[in-house]
Protein backbone atom coordinates (compact mmCIF):
# COMPACT_ATOMS: atom_id res chain seq x y z
CA UNK A 1 0.00 0.00 0.00
CA UNK A 2 0.76 3.81 -0.62
CA UNK A 3 1.23 4.36 3.13
CA UNK A 4 4.15 1.60 3.61
CA UNK A 5 6.35 4.55 2.63
CA UNK A 6 5.04 6.54 6.02
CA UNK A 7 7.22 6.07 8.57
CA UNK A 8 3.93 6.47 11.10
CA UNK A 9 2.30 3.27 8.91
CA UNK A 10 5.28 1.65 8.86
CA UNK A 11 6.14 1.80 12.51
CA UNK A 12 1.93 1.08 13.54
CA UNK A 13 1.99 -1.95 10.60
CA UNK A 14 5.25 -3.37 13.18
CA UNK A 15 3.54 -3.07 16.17
CA UNK A 16 0.17 -4.40 15.01
CA UNK A 17 2.16 -7.63 13.88
CA UNK A 18 4.16 -8.02 17.05
CA UNK A 19 0.92 -7.82 18.96
CA UNK A 20 -0.55 -10.50 16.72
CA UNK A 21 2.40 -12.59 17.43
CA UNK A 22 1.63 -12.12 21.62
CA UNK A 23 -1.11 -12.51 21.02
CA UNK A 24 -1.15 -16.26 19.28
CA UNK A 25 1.68 -17.17 22.02
CA UNK A 26 -0.86 -16.61 24.65
CA UNK A 27 -3.60 -18.22 23.10
CA UNK A 28 -1.90 -21.32 20.92
CA UNK A 29 -1.57 -24.53 22.67
CA UNK A 30 1.66 -25.18 24.11
CA UNK A 31 2.56 -28.49 22.49
CA UNK A 32 5.86 -29.40 20.50
CA UNK A 33 4.83 -28.11 17.53
CA UNK A 34 3.93 -24.59 18.47
CA UNK A 35 7.07 -24.54 20.57
CA UNK A 36 9.51 -25.51 17.29
CA UNK A 37 6.67 -22.38 14.76
CA UNK A 38 8.04 -20.32 18.27
CA UNK A 39 11.57 -21.09 17.16
CA UNK A 40 11.31 -20.95 13.83
CA UNK A 41 9.65 -16.97 14.01
CA UNK A 42 12.85 -16.20 16.45
CA UNK A 43 15.37 -17.37 14.01
CA UNK A 44 13.78 -15.41 11.46
CA UNK A 45 13.54 -12.25 12.94
CA UNK A 46 17.51 -12.60 14.29
CA UNK A 47 18.18 -13.15 10.28
CA UNK A 48 16.13 -9.95 9.55
CA UNK A 49 17.63 -7.62 12.27
CA UNK A 50 21.01 -9.00 11.23
CA UNK A 51 19.83 -7.67 7.27
CA UNK A 52 18.95 -4.21 8.73
CA UNK A 53 22.25 -3.75 10.65
CA UNK A 54 24.29 -4.80 7.57
CA UNK A 55 22.15 -2.31 5.58
CA UNK A 56 22.80 0.46 7.92
CA UNK A 57 26.12 -0.21 8.34
CA UNK A 58 26.50 -0.47 4.45
CA UNK A 59 24.88 2.86 3.90
CA UNK A 60 26.87 4.24 6.47
CA UNK A 61 23.50 4.64 8.01
CA UNK A 62 23.99 5.66 12.00
CA UNK A 63 22.58 3.12 14.19
CA UNK A 64 20.30 3.41 16.70
CA UNK A 65 21.51 3.38 20.49
CA UNK A 66 19.64 0.20 21.53
CA UNK A 67 21.33 -2.03 18.50
CA UNK A 68 24.25 -0.62 19.39
CA UNK A 69 24.21 -1.94 22.93
CA UNK A 70 22.43 -5.28 21.64
CA UNK A 71 24.88 -5.73 19.22
CA UNK A 72 27.79 -4.61 21.44
CA UNK A 73 29.13 -1.87 18.71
Amino acid sequence: PADMVKPEAMRQALVDSAEAVREASRTAPHDEGRTDLKLRLLVQESQHQGQILRYLLGLKIEVPPSWKKRFAL
